[in-house]
């Protein structure tokens, strides 16, 4: 049986006595303002067979939310923005979990996959308690991480990413492209086989003046981008990622705004990807002379013979 009540509820419960779904597999709510957290823990204590749970907080924020169920397999919770929140979990047979503005401990070590997006704790906590769940997520097979994620991360004091030795499928935004923090999750993700790579910055205009009516914005073209003094590198990485060597076939870079580091990156991918059969492009037709991008690209040395590529 499965029950949807998303119309802001409002409940306050007293005694596990009131509540009783014996034959509840799948729960979605939608919480207001008004209940507590008490009352959310009391209802879901009396959902023994629970699988899937959705919940959904609207303007504000529980100090701390429990979620106790053996049999759970699915858990997809979002806060309110402007609150966040903090979850504590023991559900040991938990496959799946979503989790949107907050936090989480506990039972976690079964997880396969994961999706975090947003993130509104204080700055001088968020960053370590995130650091704290990636590494109680340590033994997932498929990741989704959205900008607001690793954008926090990037304000750690160190990048100290855990080990994820299981991880198969990697999904990253970037707030922009960053070769340091992708390098660094490489490093840390050694069975990796499909990389995945969005950038949300919107790419910066170049400027031409030569216009007698004013400035024009102009695409990036390739010999632009290879102008730049700082095309490369800042510091060349010492080692290749063991999943560049052995493992990683499939790379998808999703919104390429033709700037020096993707390139930079690109080309390191695919001098050191011995095992990669395809890199998908997305956003080289929105440049301009998209068609000297896809040569400069289709051009680079590959380390993989079966490589092949799609722009798009």
């Amino acid at each position: 049986m499965y029950l949807s009540l998303c119309g802001f509820i409002l409940f306050q419960l007293k005694d596990s006595s009131e509540v009783c779904l014996p034959s509840l597999k799948g729960l979605q709510l939608l919480v207001g303002d008004g209940s507590d957290a008490n009352s959310v823990n009391i209802l879901l204590s009396g959902c023994p067979i629970l699988e899937d749970l959705e919940l959904s907080f609207c303007h504000f924020s529980f100090a701390k939310l429990r979620v106790q169920t053996s049999l759970l397999k699915r858990l997809a919770i979002t806060f309110a923005y402007e609150a966040g929140g903090c979850v504590e979990i023991d559900a040991p047979g938990l496959k799946y979990l979503s989790l949107s503005n907050g936090t989480a401990f506990g039972n976690l070590h079964n997880v396969k996959e994961a999706y975090l997006a947003e993130f509104s704790t204080p700055e001088s906590e968020s960053v370590f308690r995130l650091l704290n769940l990636l590494q109680a997520l340590s033994g997932i097979k498929h990741l989704m991480l959205d900008h607001y994620i690793t954008e926090r991360l990037l304000d750690a004091p160190f990048l100290d990413f855990p080990e994820f030795c299981y991880l198969l499928h990697l999904d990253i935004g970037l707030p922009s492209f960053n070769m340091v923090i992708v390098f660094n999750m490489l490093q840390k993700c050694p069975m990796l086989q499909t990389l995945i790579i969005l950038q949300c910055k919107e790419p910066e205009p170049v400027i031409d003046d030569s216009f007698s009516y004013g400035w024009v914005a102009k695409l990036k073209t390739v010999a632009k981008c290879l102008k730049s003094p700082l095309y490369g590198w800042l510091v060349k990485p010492n080692s290749v990622p063991t999943c560049l060597a052995s493992h990683l076939t499939f790379i998808h870079y999703k919104a390429f705004q033709g700037n020096r580091h993707e390139l930079e990156f690109i080309r390191y991918v695919l001098q050191n990807g011995l095992l990669l059969k395809m890199m998908v492009i997305n956003g080289i037709y929105l440049l301009d002379r998209p068609e000297e991008w896809v040569e400069f690209i289709s051009n680079m040395p590959r380390g993989s013979a079966m490589c092949q590529f799609q722009f798009h």
